[in-house]
This record gives C-alpha cells, structure tokens and sequence, in this order.
C-alpha cells in the first residue's frame, strides 16, 4: 500500500533545498523588459523568491492561516494600534496647547497657528512619493523602526520650540516622519 502525497502535504528539507537550488541555478535569458525572474532572485528580490515564477500555486492549510493570523493579532496589531493613537495625539497637541497659551507664549500672530496645524500635512503630502519609494527598496523593519525612532524624538523636542520658526520646522519633520 503506497501512500500518495496530498497537494497540501510539506516537501522534506531535502526536496526543499534541491527546488530551491535548480529554481536559482536557471537563469531565465534577459527580456526586452529587463532581466529575467532567476536573476531577480539572486540579486535578492525576497518576494519573488517566494512565489517564484507564478507557474505554481501554493496550497496552505487552515491551521497555518490561523497560526499566522494569531502571530500577527499578538505581536503586529498592537504596536499599529499604538503608533496610530500616539500619532493622533500628537496631532491633537496643537490643540490643547493653544488653550494652555500656546499662542501667547510663542508670540504667533495672524495665520500661523494655522500654519502649525496644516504644515504636518504638507510635509506628508510632500514625502509621501519618497517614503513609497523607500518602503520598497529598503528593509520593512529597519525603515519602520528608524521613521518610528525620529517621529519620536521630534515629538519630544517639539518642547523645546519657543518660537513660530522652532514649531513650523518640528511640525514639519513630524509630518516627514508620519509619511510612512
């Protein structure tokens, strides 16, 4: 009695690894578009390393949908969910602050306190094509921590700011730093 392989069961480590070494050793010849999906993957394209070249159809079963949804409810979700809210109450900030006196403490005349508030998304609309950029060309992680990082100490700097010159350029930077 002969068992057959189901089209979810894993391949063994050692299929695994001859896979994955023939799919690396050809090298598609270049295209007009540029070169071809072996070449990509050797120069570290993580994401076609994965799905490969579309021919095949990776089967996952239920327990590993739920086991990589649980991961990402622990450890994701909850550092989203306080980035956000720290975000809204920077942005919220302003506001309790001019009725703190914000306004007379820094000498802001005319519309400048409206400049504080609008400049964070000037900053945002600005950098938003450079920070898309850089999502993709660098490291998630590394990119995320260091623009998480920065966001923060602008924010605590911000005290540091008397003047509608010091505010405008923090709010500024918080607006680059709130792009991604």
């Amino acid at each position: 009695m002969s068992a057959q392989r189901s089209p979810t069961a894993s391949l063994s480590d050692k299929d695994k690894l001859g896979a994955e070494e023939s799919r690396l050793d050809t090298v598609a010849s270049p295209t007009p578009d540029g070169p071809g999906p072996s070449s990509r993957v050797k120069a570290g394209d993580a994401a076609l390393e994965i799905l490969g070249d579309g021919s095949t159809r990776h089967q996952y079963t239920e327990e590993e949908d739920r086991r990589v949804l649980r991961k990402i409810d622990f450890w994701v979700m909850p550092i989203v969910l306080m980035v956000y809210f720290l975000q809204q109450l920077d942005k919220s900030s302003v506001s309790y602050a001019s009725v703190f006196g914000l306004v007379q403490q820094t000498g802001l005349v005319g519309k400048q306190y409206s400049w504080l508030t609008s400049i964070v998304y000037v900053a945002q609309l600005v950098w938003q094509p450079m920070s898309s950029y850089m999502l993709v060309r660098f490291p998630l992680s590394k990119y995320l921590f260091v623009h998480v990082l920065f966001w923060g100490v602008i924010v605590a700097s911000t005290a540091g700011a008397h003047n509608f010159k010091g505010l405008i350029t923090a709010r500024f930077f918080l607006g680059i730093f709130e792009a991604t």
